[in-house]
């Protein structure tokens, strides 16, 4: 369903262009008419359709957009007019008709919220893959009519997602925390084997195998994918240029070794990191080199001593002869 009607607030398209991150947000959006009410909620971004969809294409004024049901959803909510309908076996016509008569009942509930009325285009029955298009997101909504609830699939341009969150989020359209990604910054890695890990107790320092924060610089995760190398100066990080698989060097060789049958000589990777921080959409959207935000906590207090990705405790930076490491303050519980 298209959005975007002139009396919506200005919007920034950039917000919407999620970067292959899958994200959900709540919104709500109901359309009364006399034969029901349909009810929209929940908005979560999505790779594919299902095998076999019905795609509707549809104007709202000057905005186009796709929609799409699971072929037996959508027999499902037309049977609500014609009784034991089977739309593979309908002509393309046959099909819009019928869809049309179901939108004709919301159109002046789709004209109050919208400010334009809703033309159906064309309406495909076909396997889904068929109809997904580039540049465009693809998401989906639960719609619910009478006892029946569905997931609805819509694909459109990202500033139609941004005015549709903007608009129905439950989420202020005026806060930042619309929509929202976590970020992590890493101080550097090692390895130890499992028997080593199993001994750690509070005040064990472990040092660092790669430390990037030797030269004040830190590896940042974007929803757990490493993006960015920066620079950590006190509480202001500085993006300096896009990760690259090559800046992790630590102990290849041991990738190389064949597989040991003690388990405890068995190597884990140790991470070490501060604790997630939550930025919004649109600054992790403007992230690139020469880019500075500040922290919202102390960078080398409460480490996160992360094994295999799990936090195994808390710590502190140390620095021991020259040489940098964590100090085990705490362990995690279980």
């Amino acid at each position: 369903m298209s959005l975007a009607p002139a009396e919506f607030n200005e919007l920034e398209p950039a917000l919407a262009n999620f970067n292959n991150q899958v994200l959900t947000q709540d919104i709500a959006l109901s359309l009364a008419a006399e034969i029901g009410t349909l009810s929209f909620s929940g908005l979560t971004q999505q790779s594919r359709l299902p095998s076999q969809v019905l795609a509707v294409n549809l104007n709202l004024g000057e905005q186009t957009g796709q929609c799409f049901l699971a072929l037996e959803n959508a027999s499902l909510l037309l049977q609500e007019y014609f009784a034991n309908l089977d739309l593979t076996a309908l002509p393309h016509l046959l099909i819009e008709a019928g869809l049309e008569k179901v939108f004709a009942g919301f159109q002046s509930a789709i004209k109050e919220q919208f400010g334009q009325w809703l033309e159906l285009v064309s309406a495909e029955v076909g396997a889904g893959e068929q109809f997904i298009t580039a540049n465009q997101a693809l998401v989906s909504v639960s719609l619910s009519f009478g006892e029946l609830t569905m997931p609805l699939w819509l694909q459109l341009a990202p500033e139609q997602v941004d005015a549709l969150l903007r608009n129905f989020g439950q989420v202020s359209a005026n806060s930042d925390l619309a929509l929202s990604l976590n970020t992590e910054l890493s101080f550097g890695r090692t390895q130890l084997n499992l028997a080593v890990v199993r001994e750690l107790s509070p005040g064990d320092v472990i040092f660092f195998d790669q430390c990037y924060y030797q030269q004040q610089q830190v590896k940042m995760s974007v929803a757990k994918h490493p993006a960015w190398l920066a620079k950590l100066e006190q509480h202001q990080v500085t993006i300096m240029q896009p990760w690259s698989q090559g800046m992790d060097q630590i102990n290849e060789q041991a990738e190389q070794q064949e597989p040991q049958l003690d388990l405890n000589e068995l190597a884990l990777d140790i991470d070490f990191a501060m604790a997630p921080q939550s930025l919004p959409l649109s600054e992790v959207q403007a992230l690139a080199p020469g880019y500075v935000f500040d922290l919202q906590a102390d960078p080398t207090n409460a480490i996160h001593i992360k094994v295999n990705g799990r936090t195994l405790g808390l710590g502190e930076l140390v620095s021991i002869g020259g040489k940098l490491g964590v100090r085990l303050t705490s362990l995690t519980k279980g």
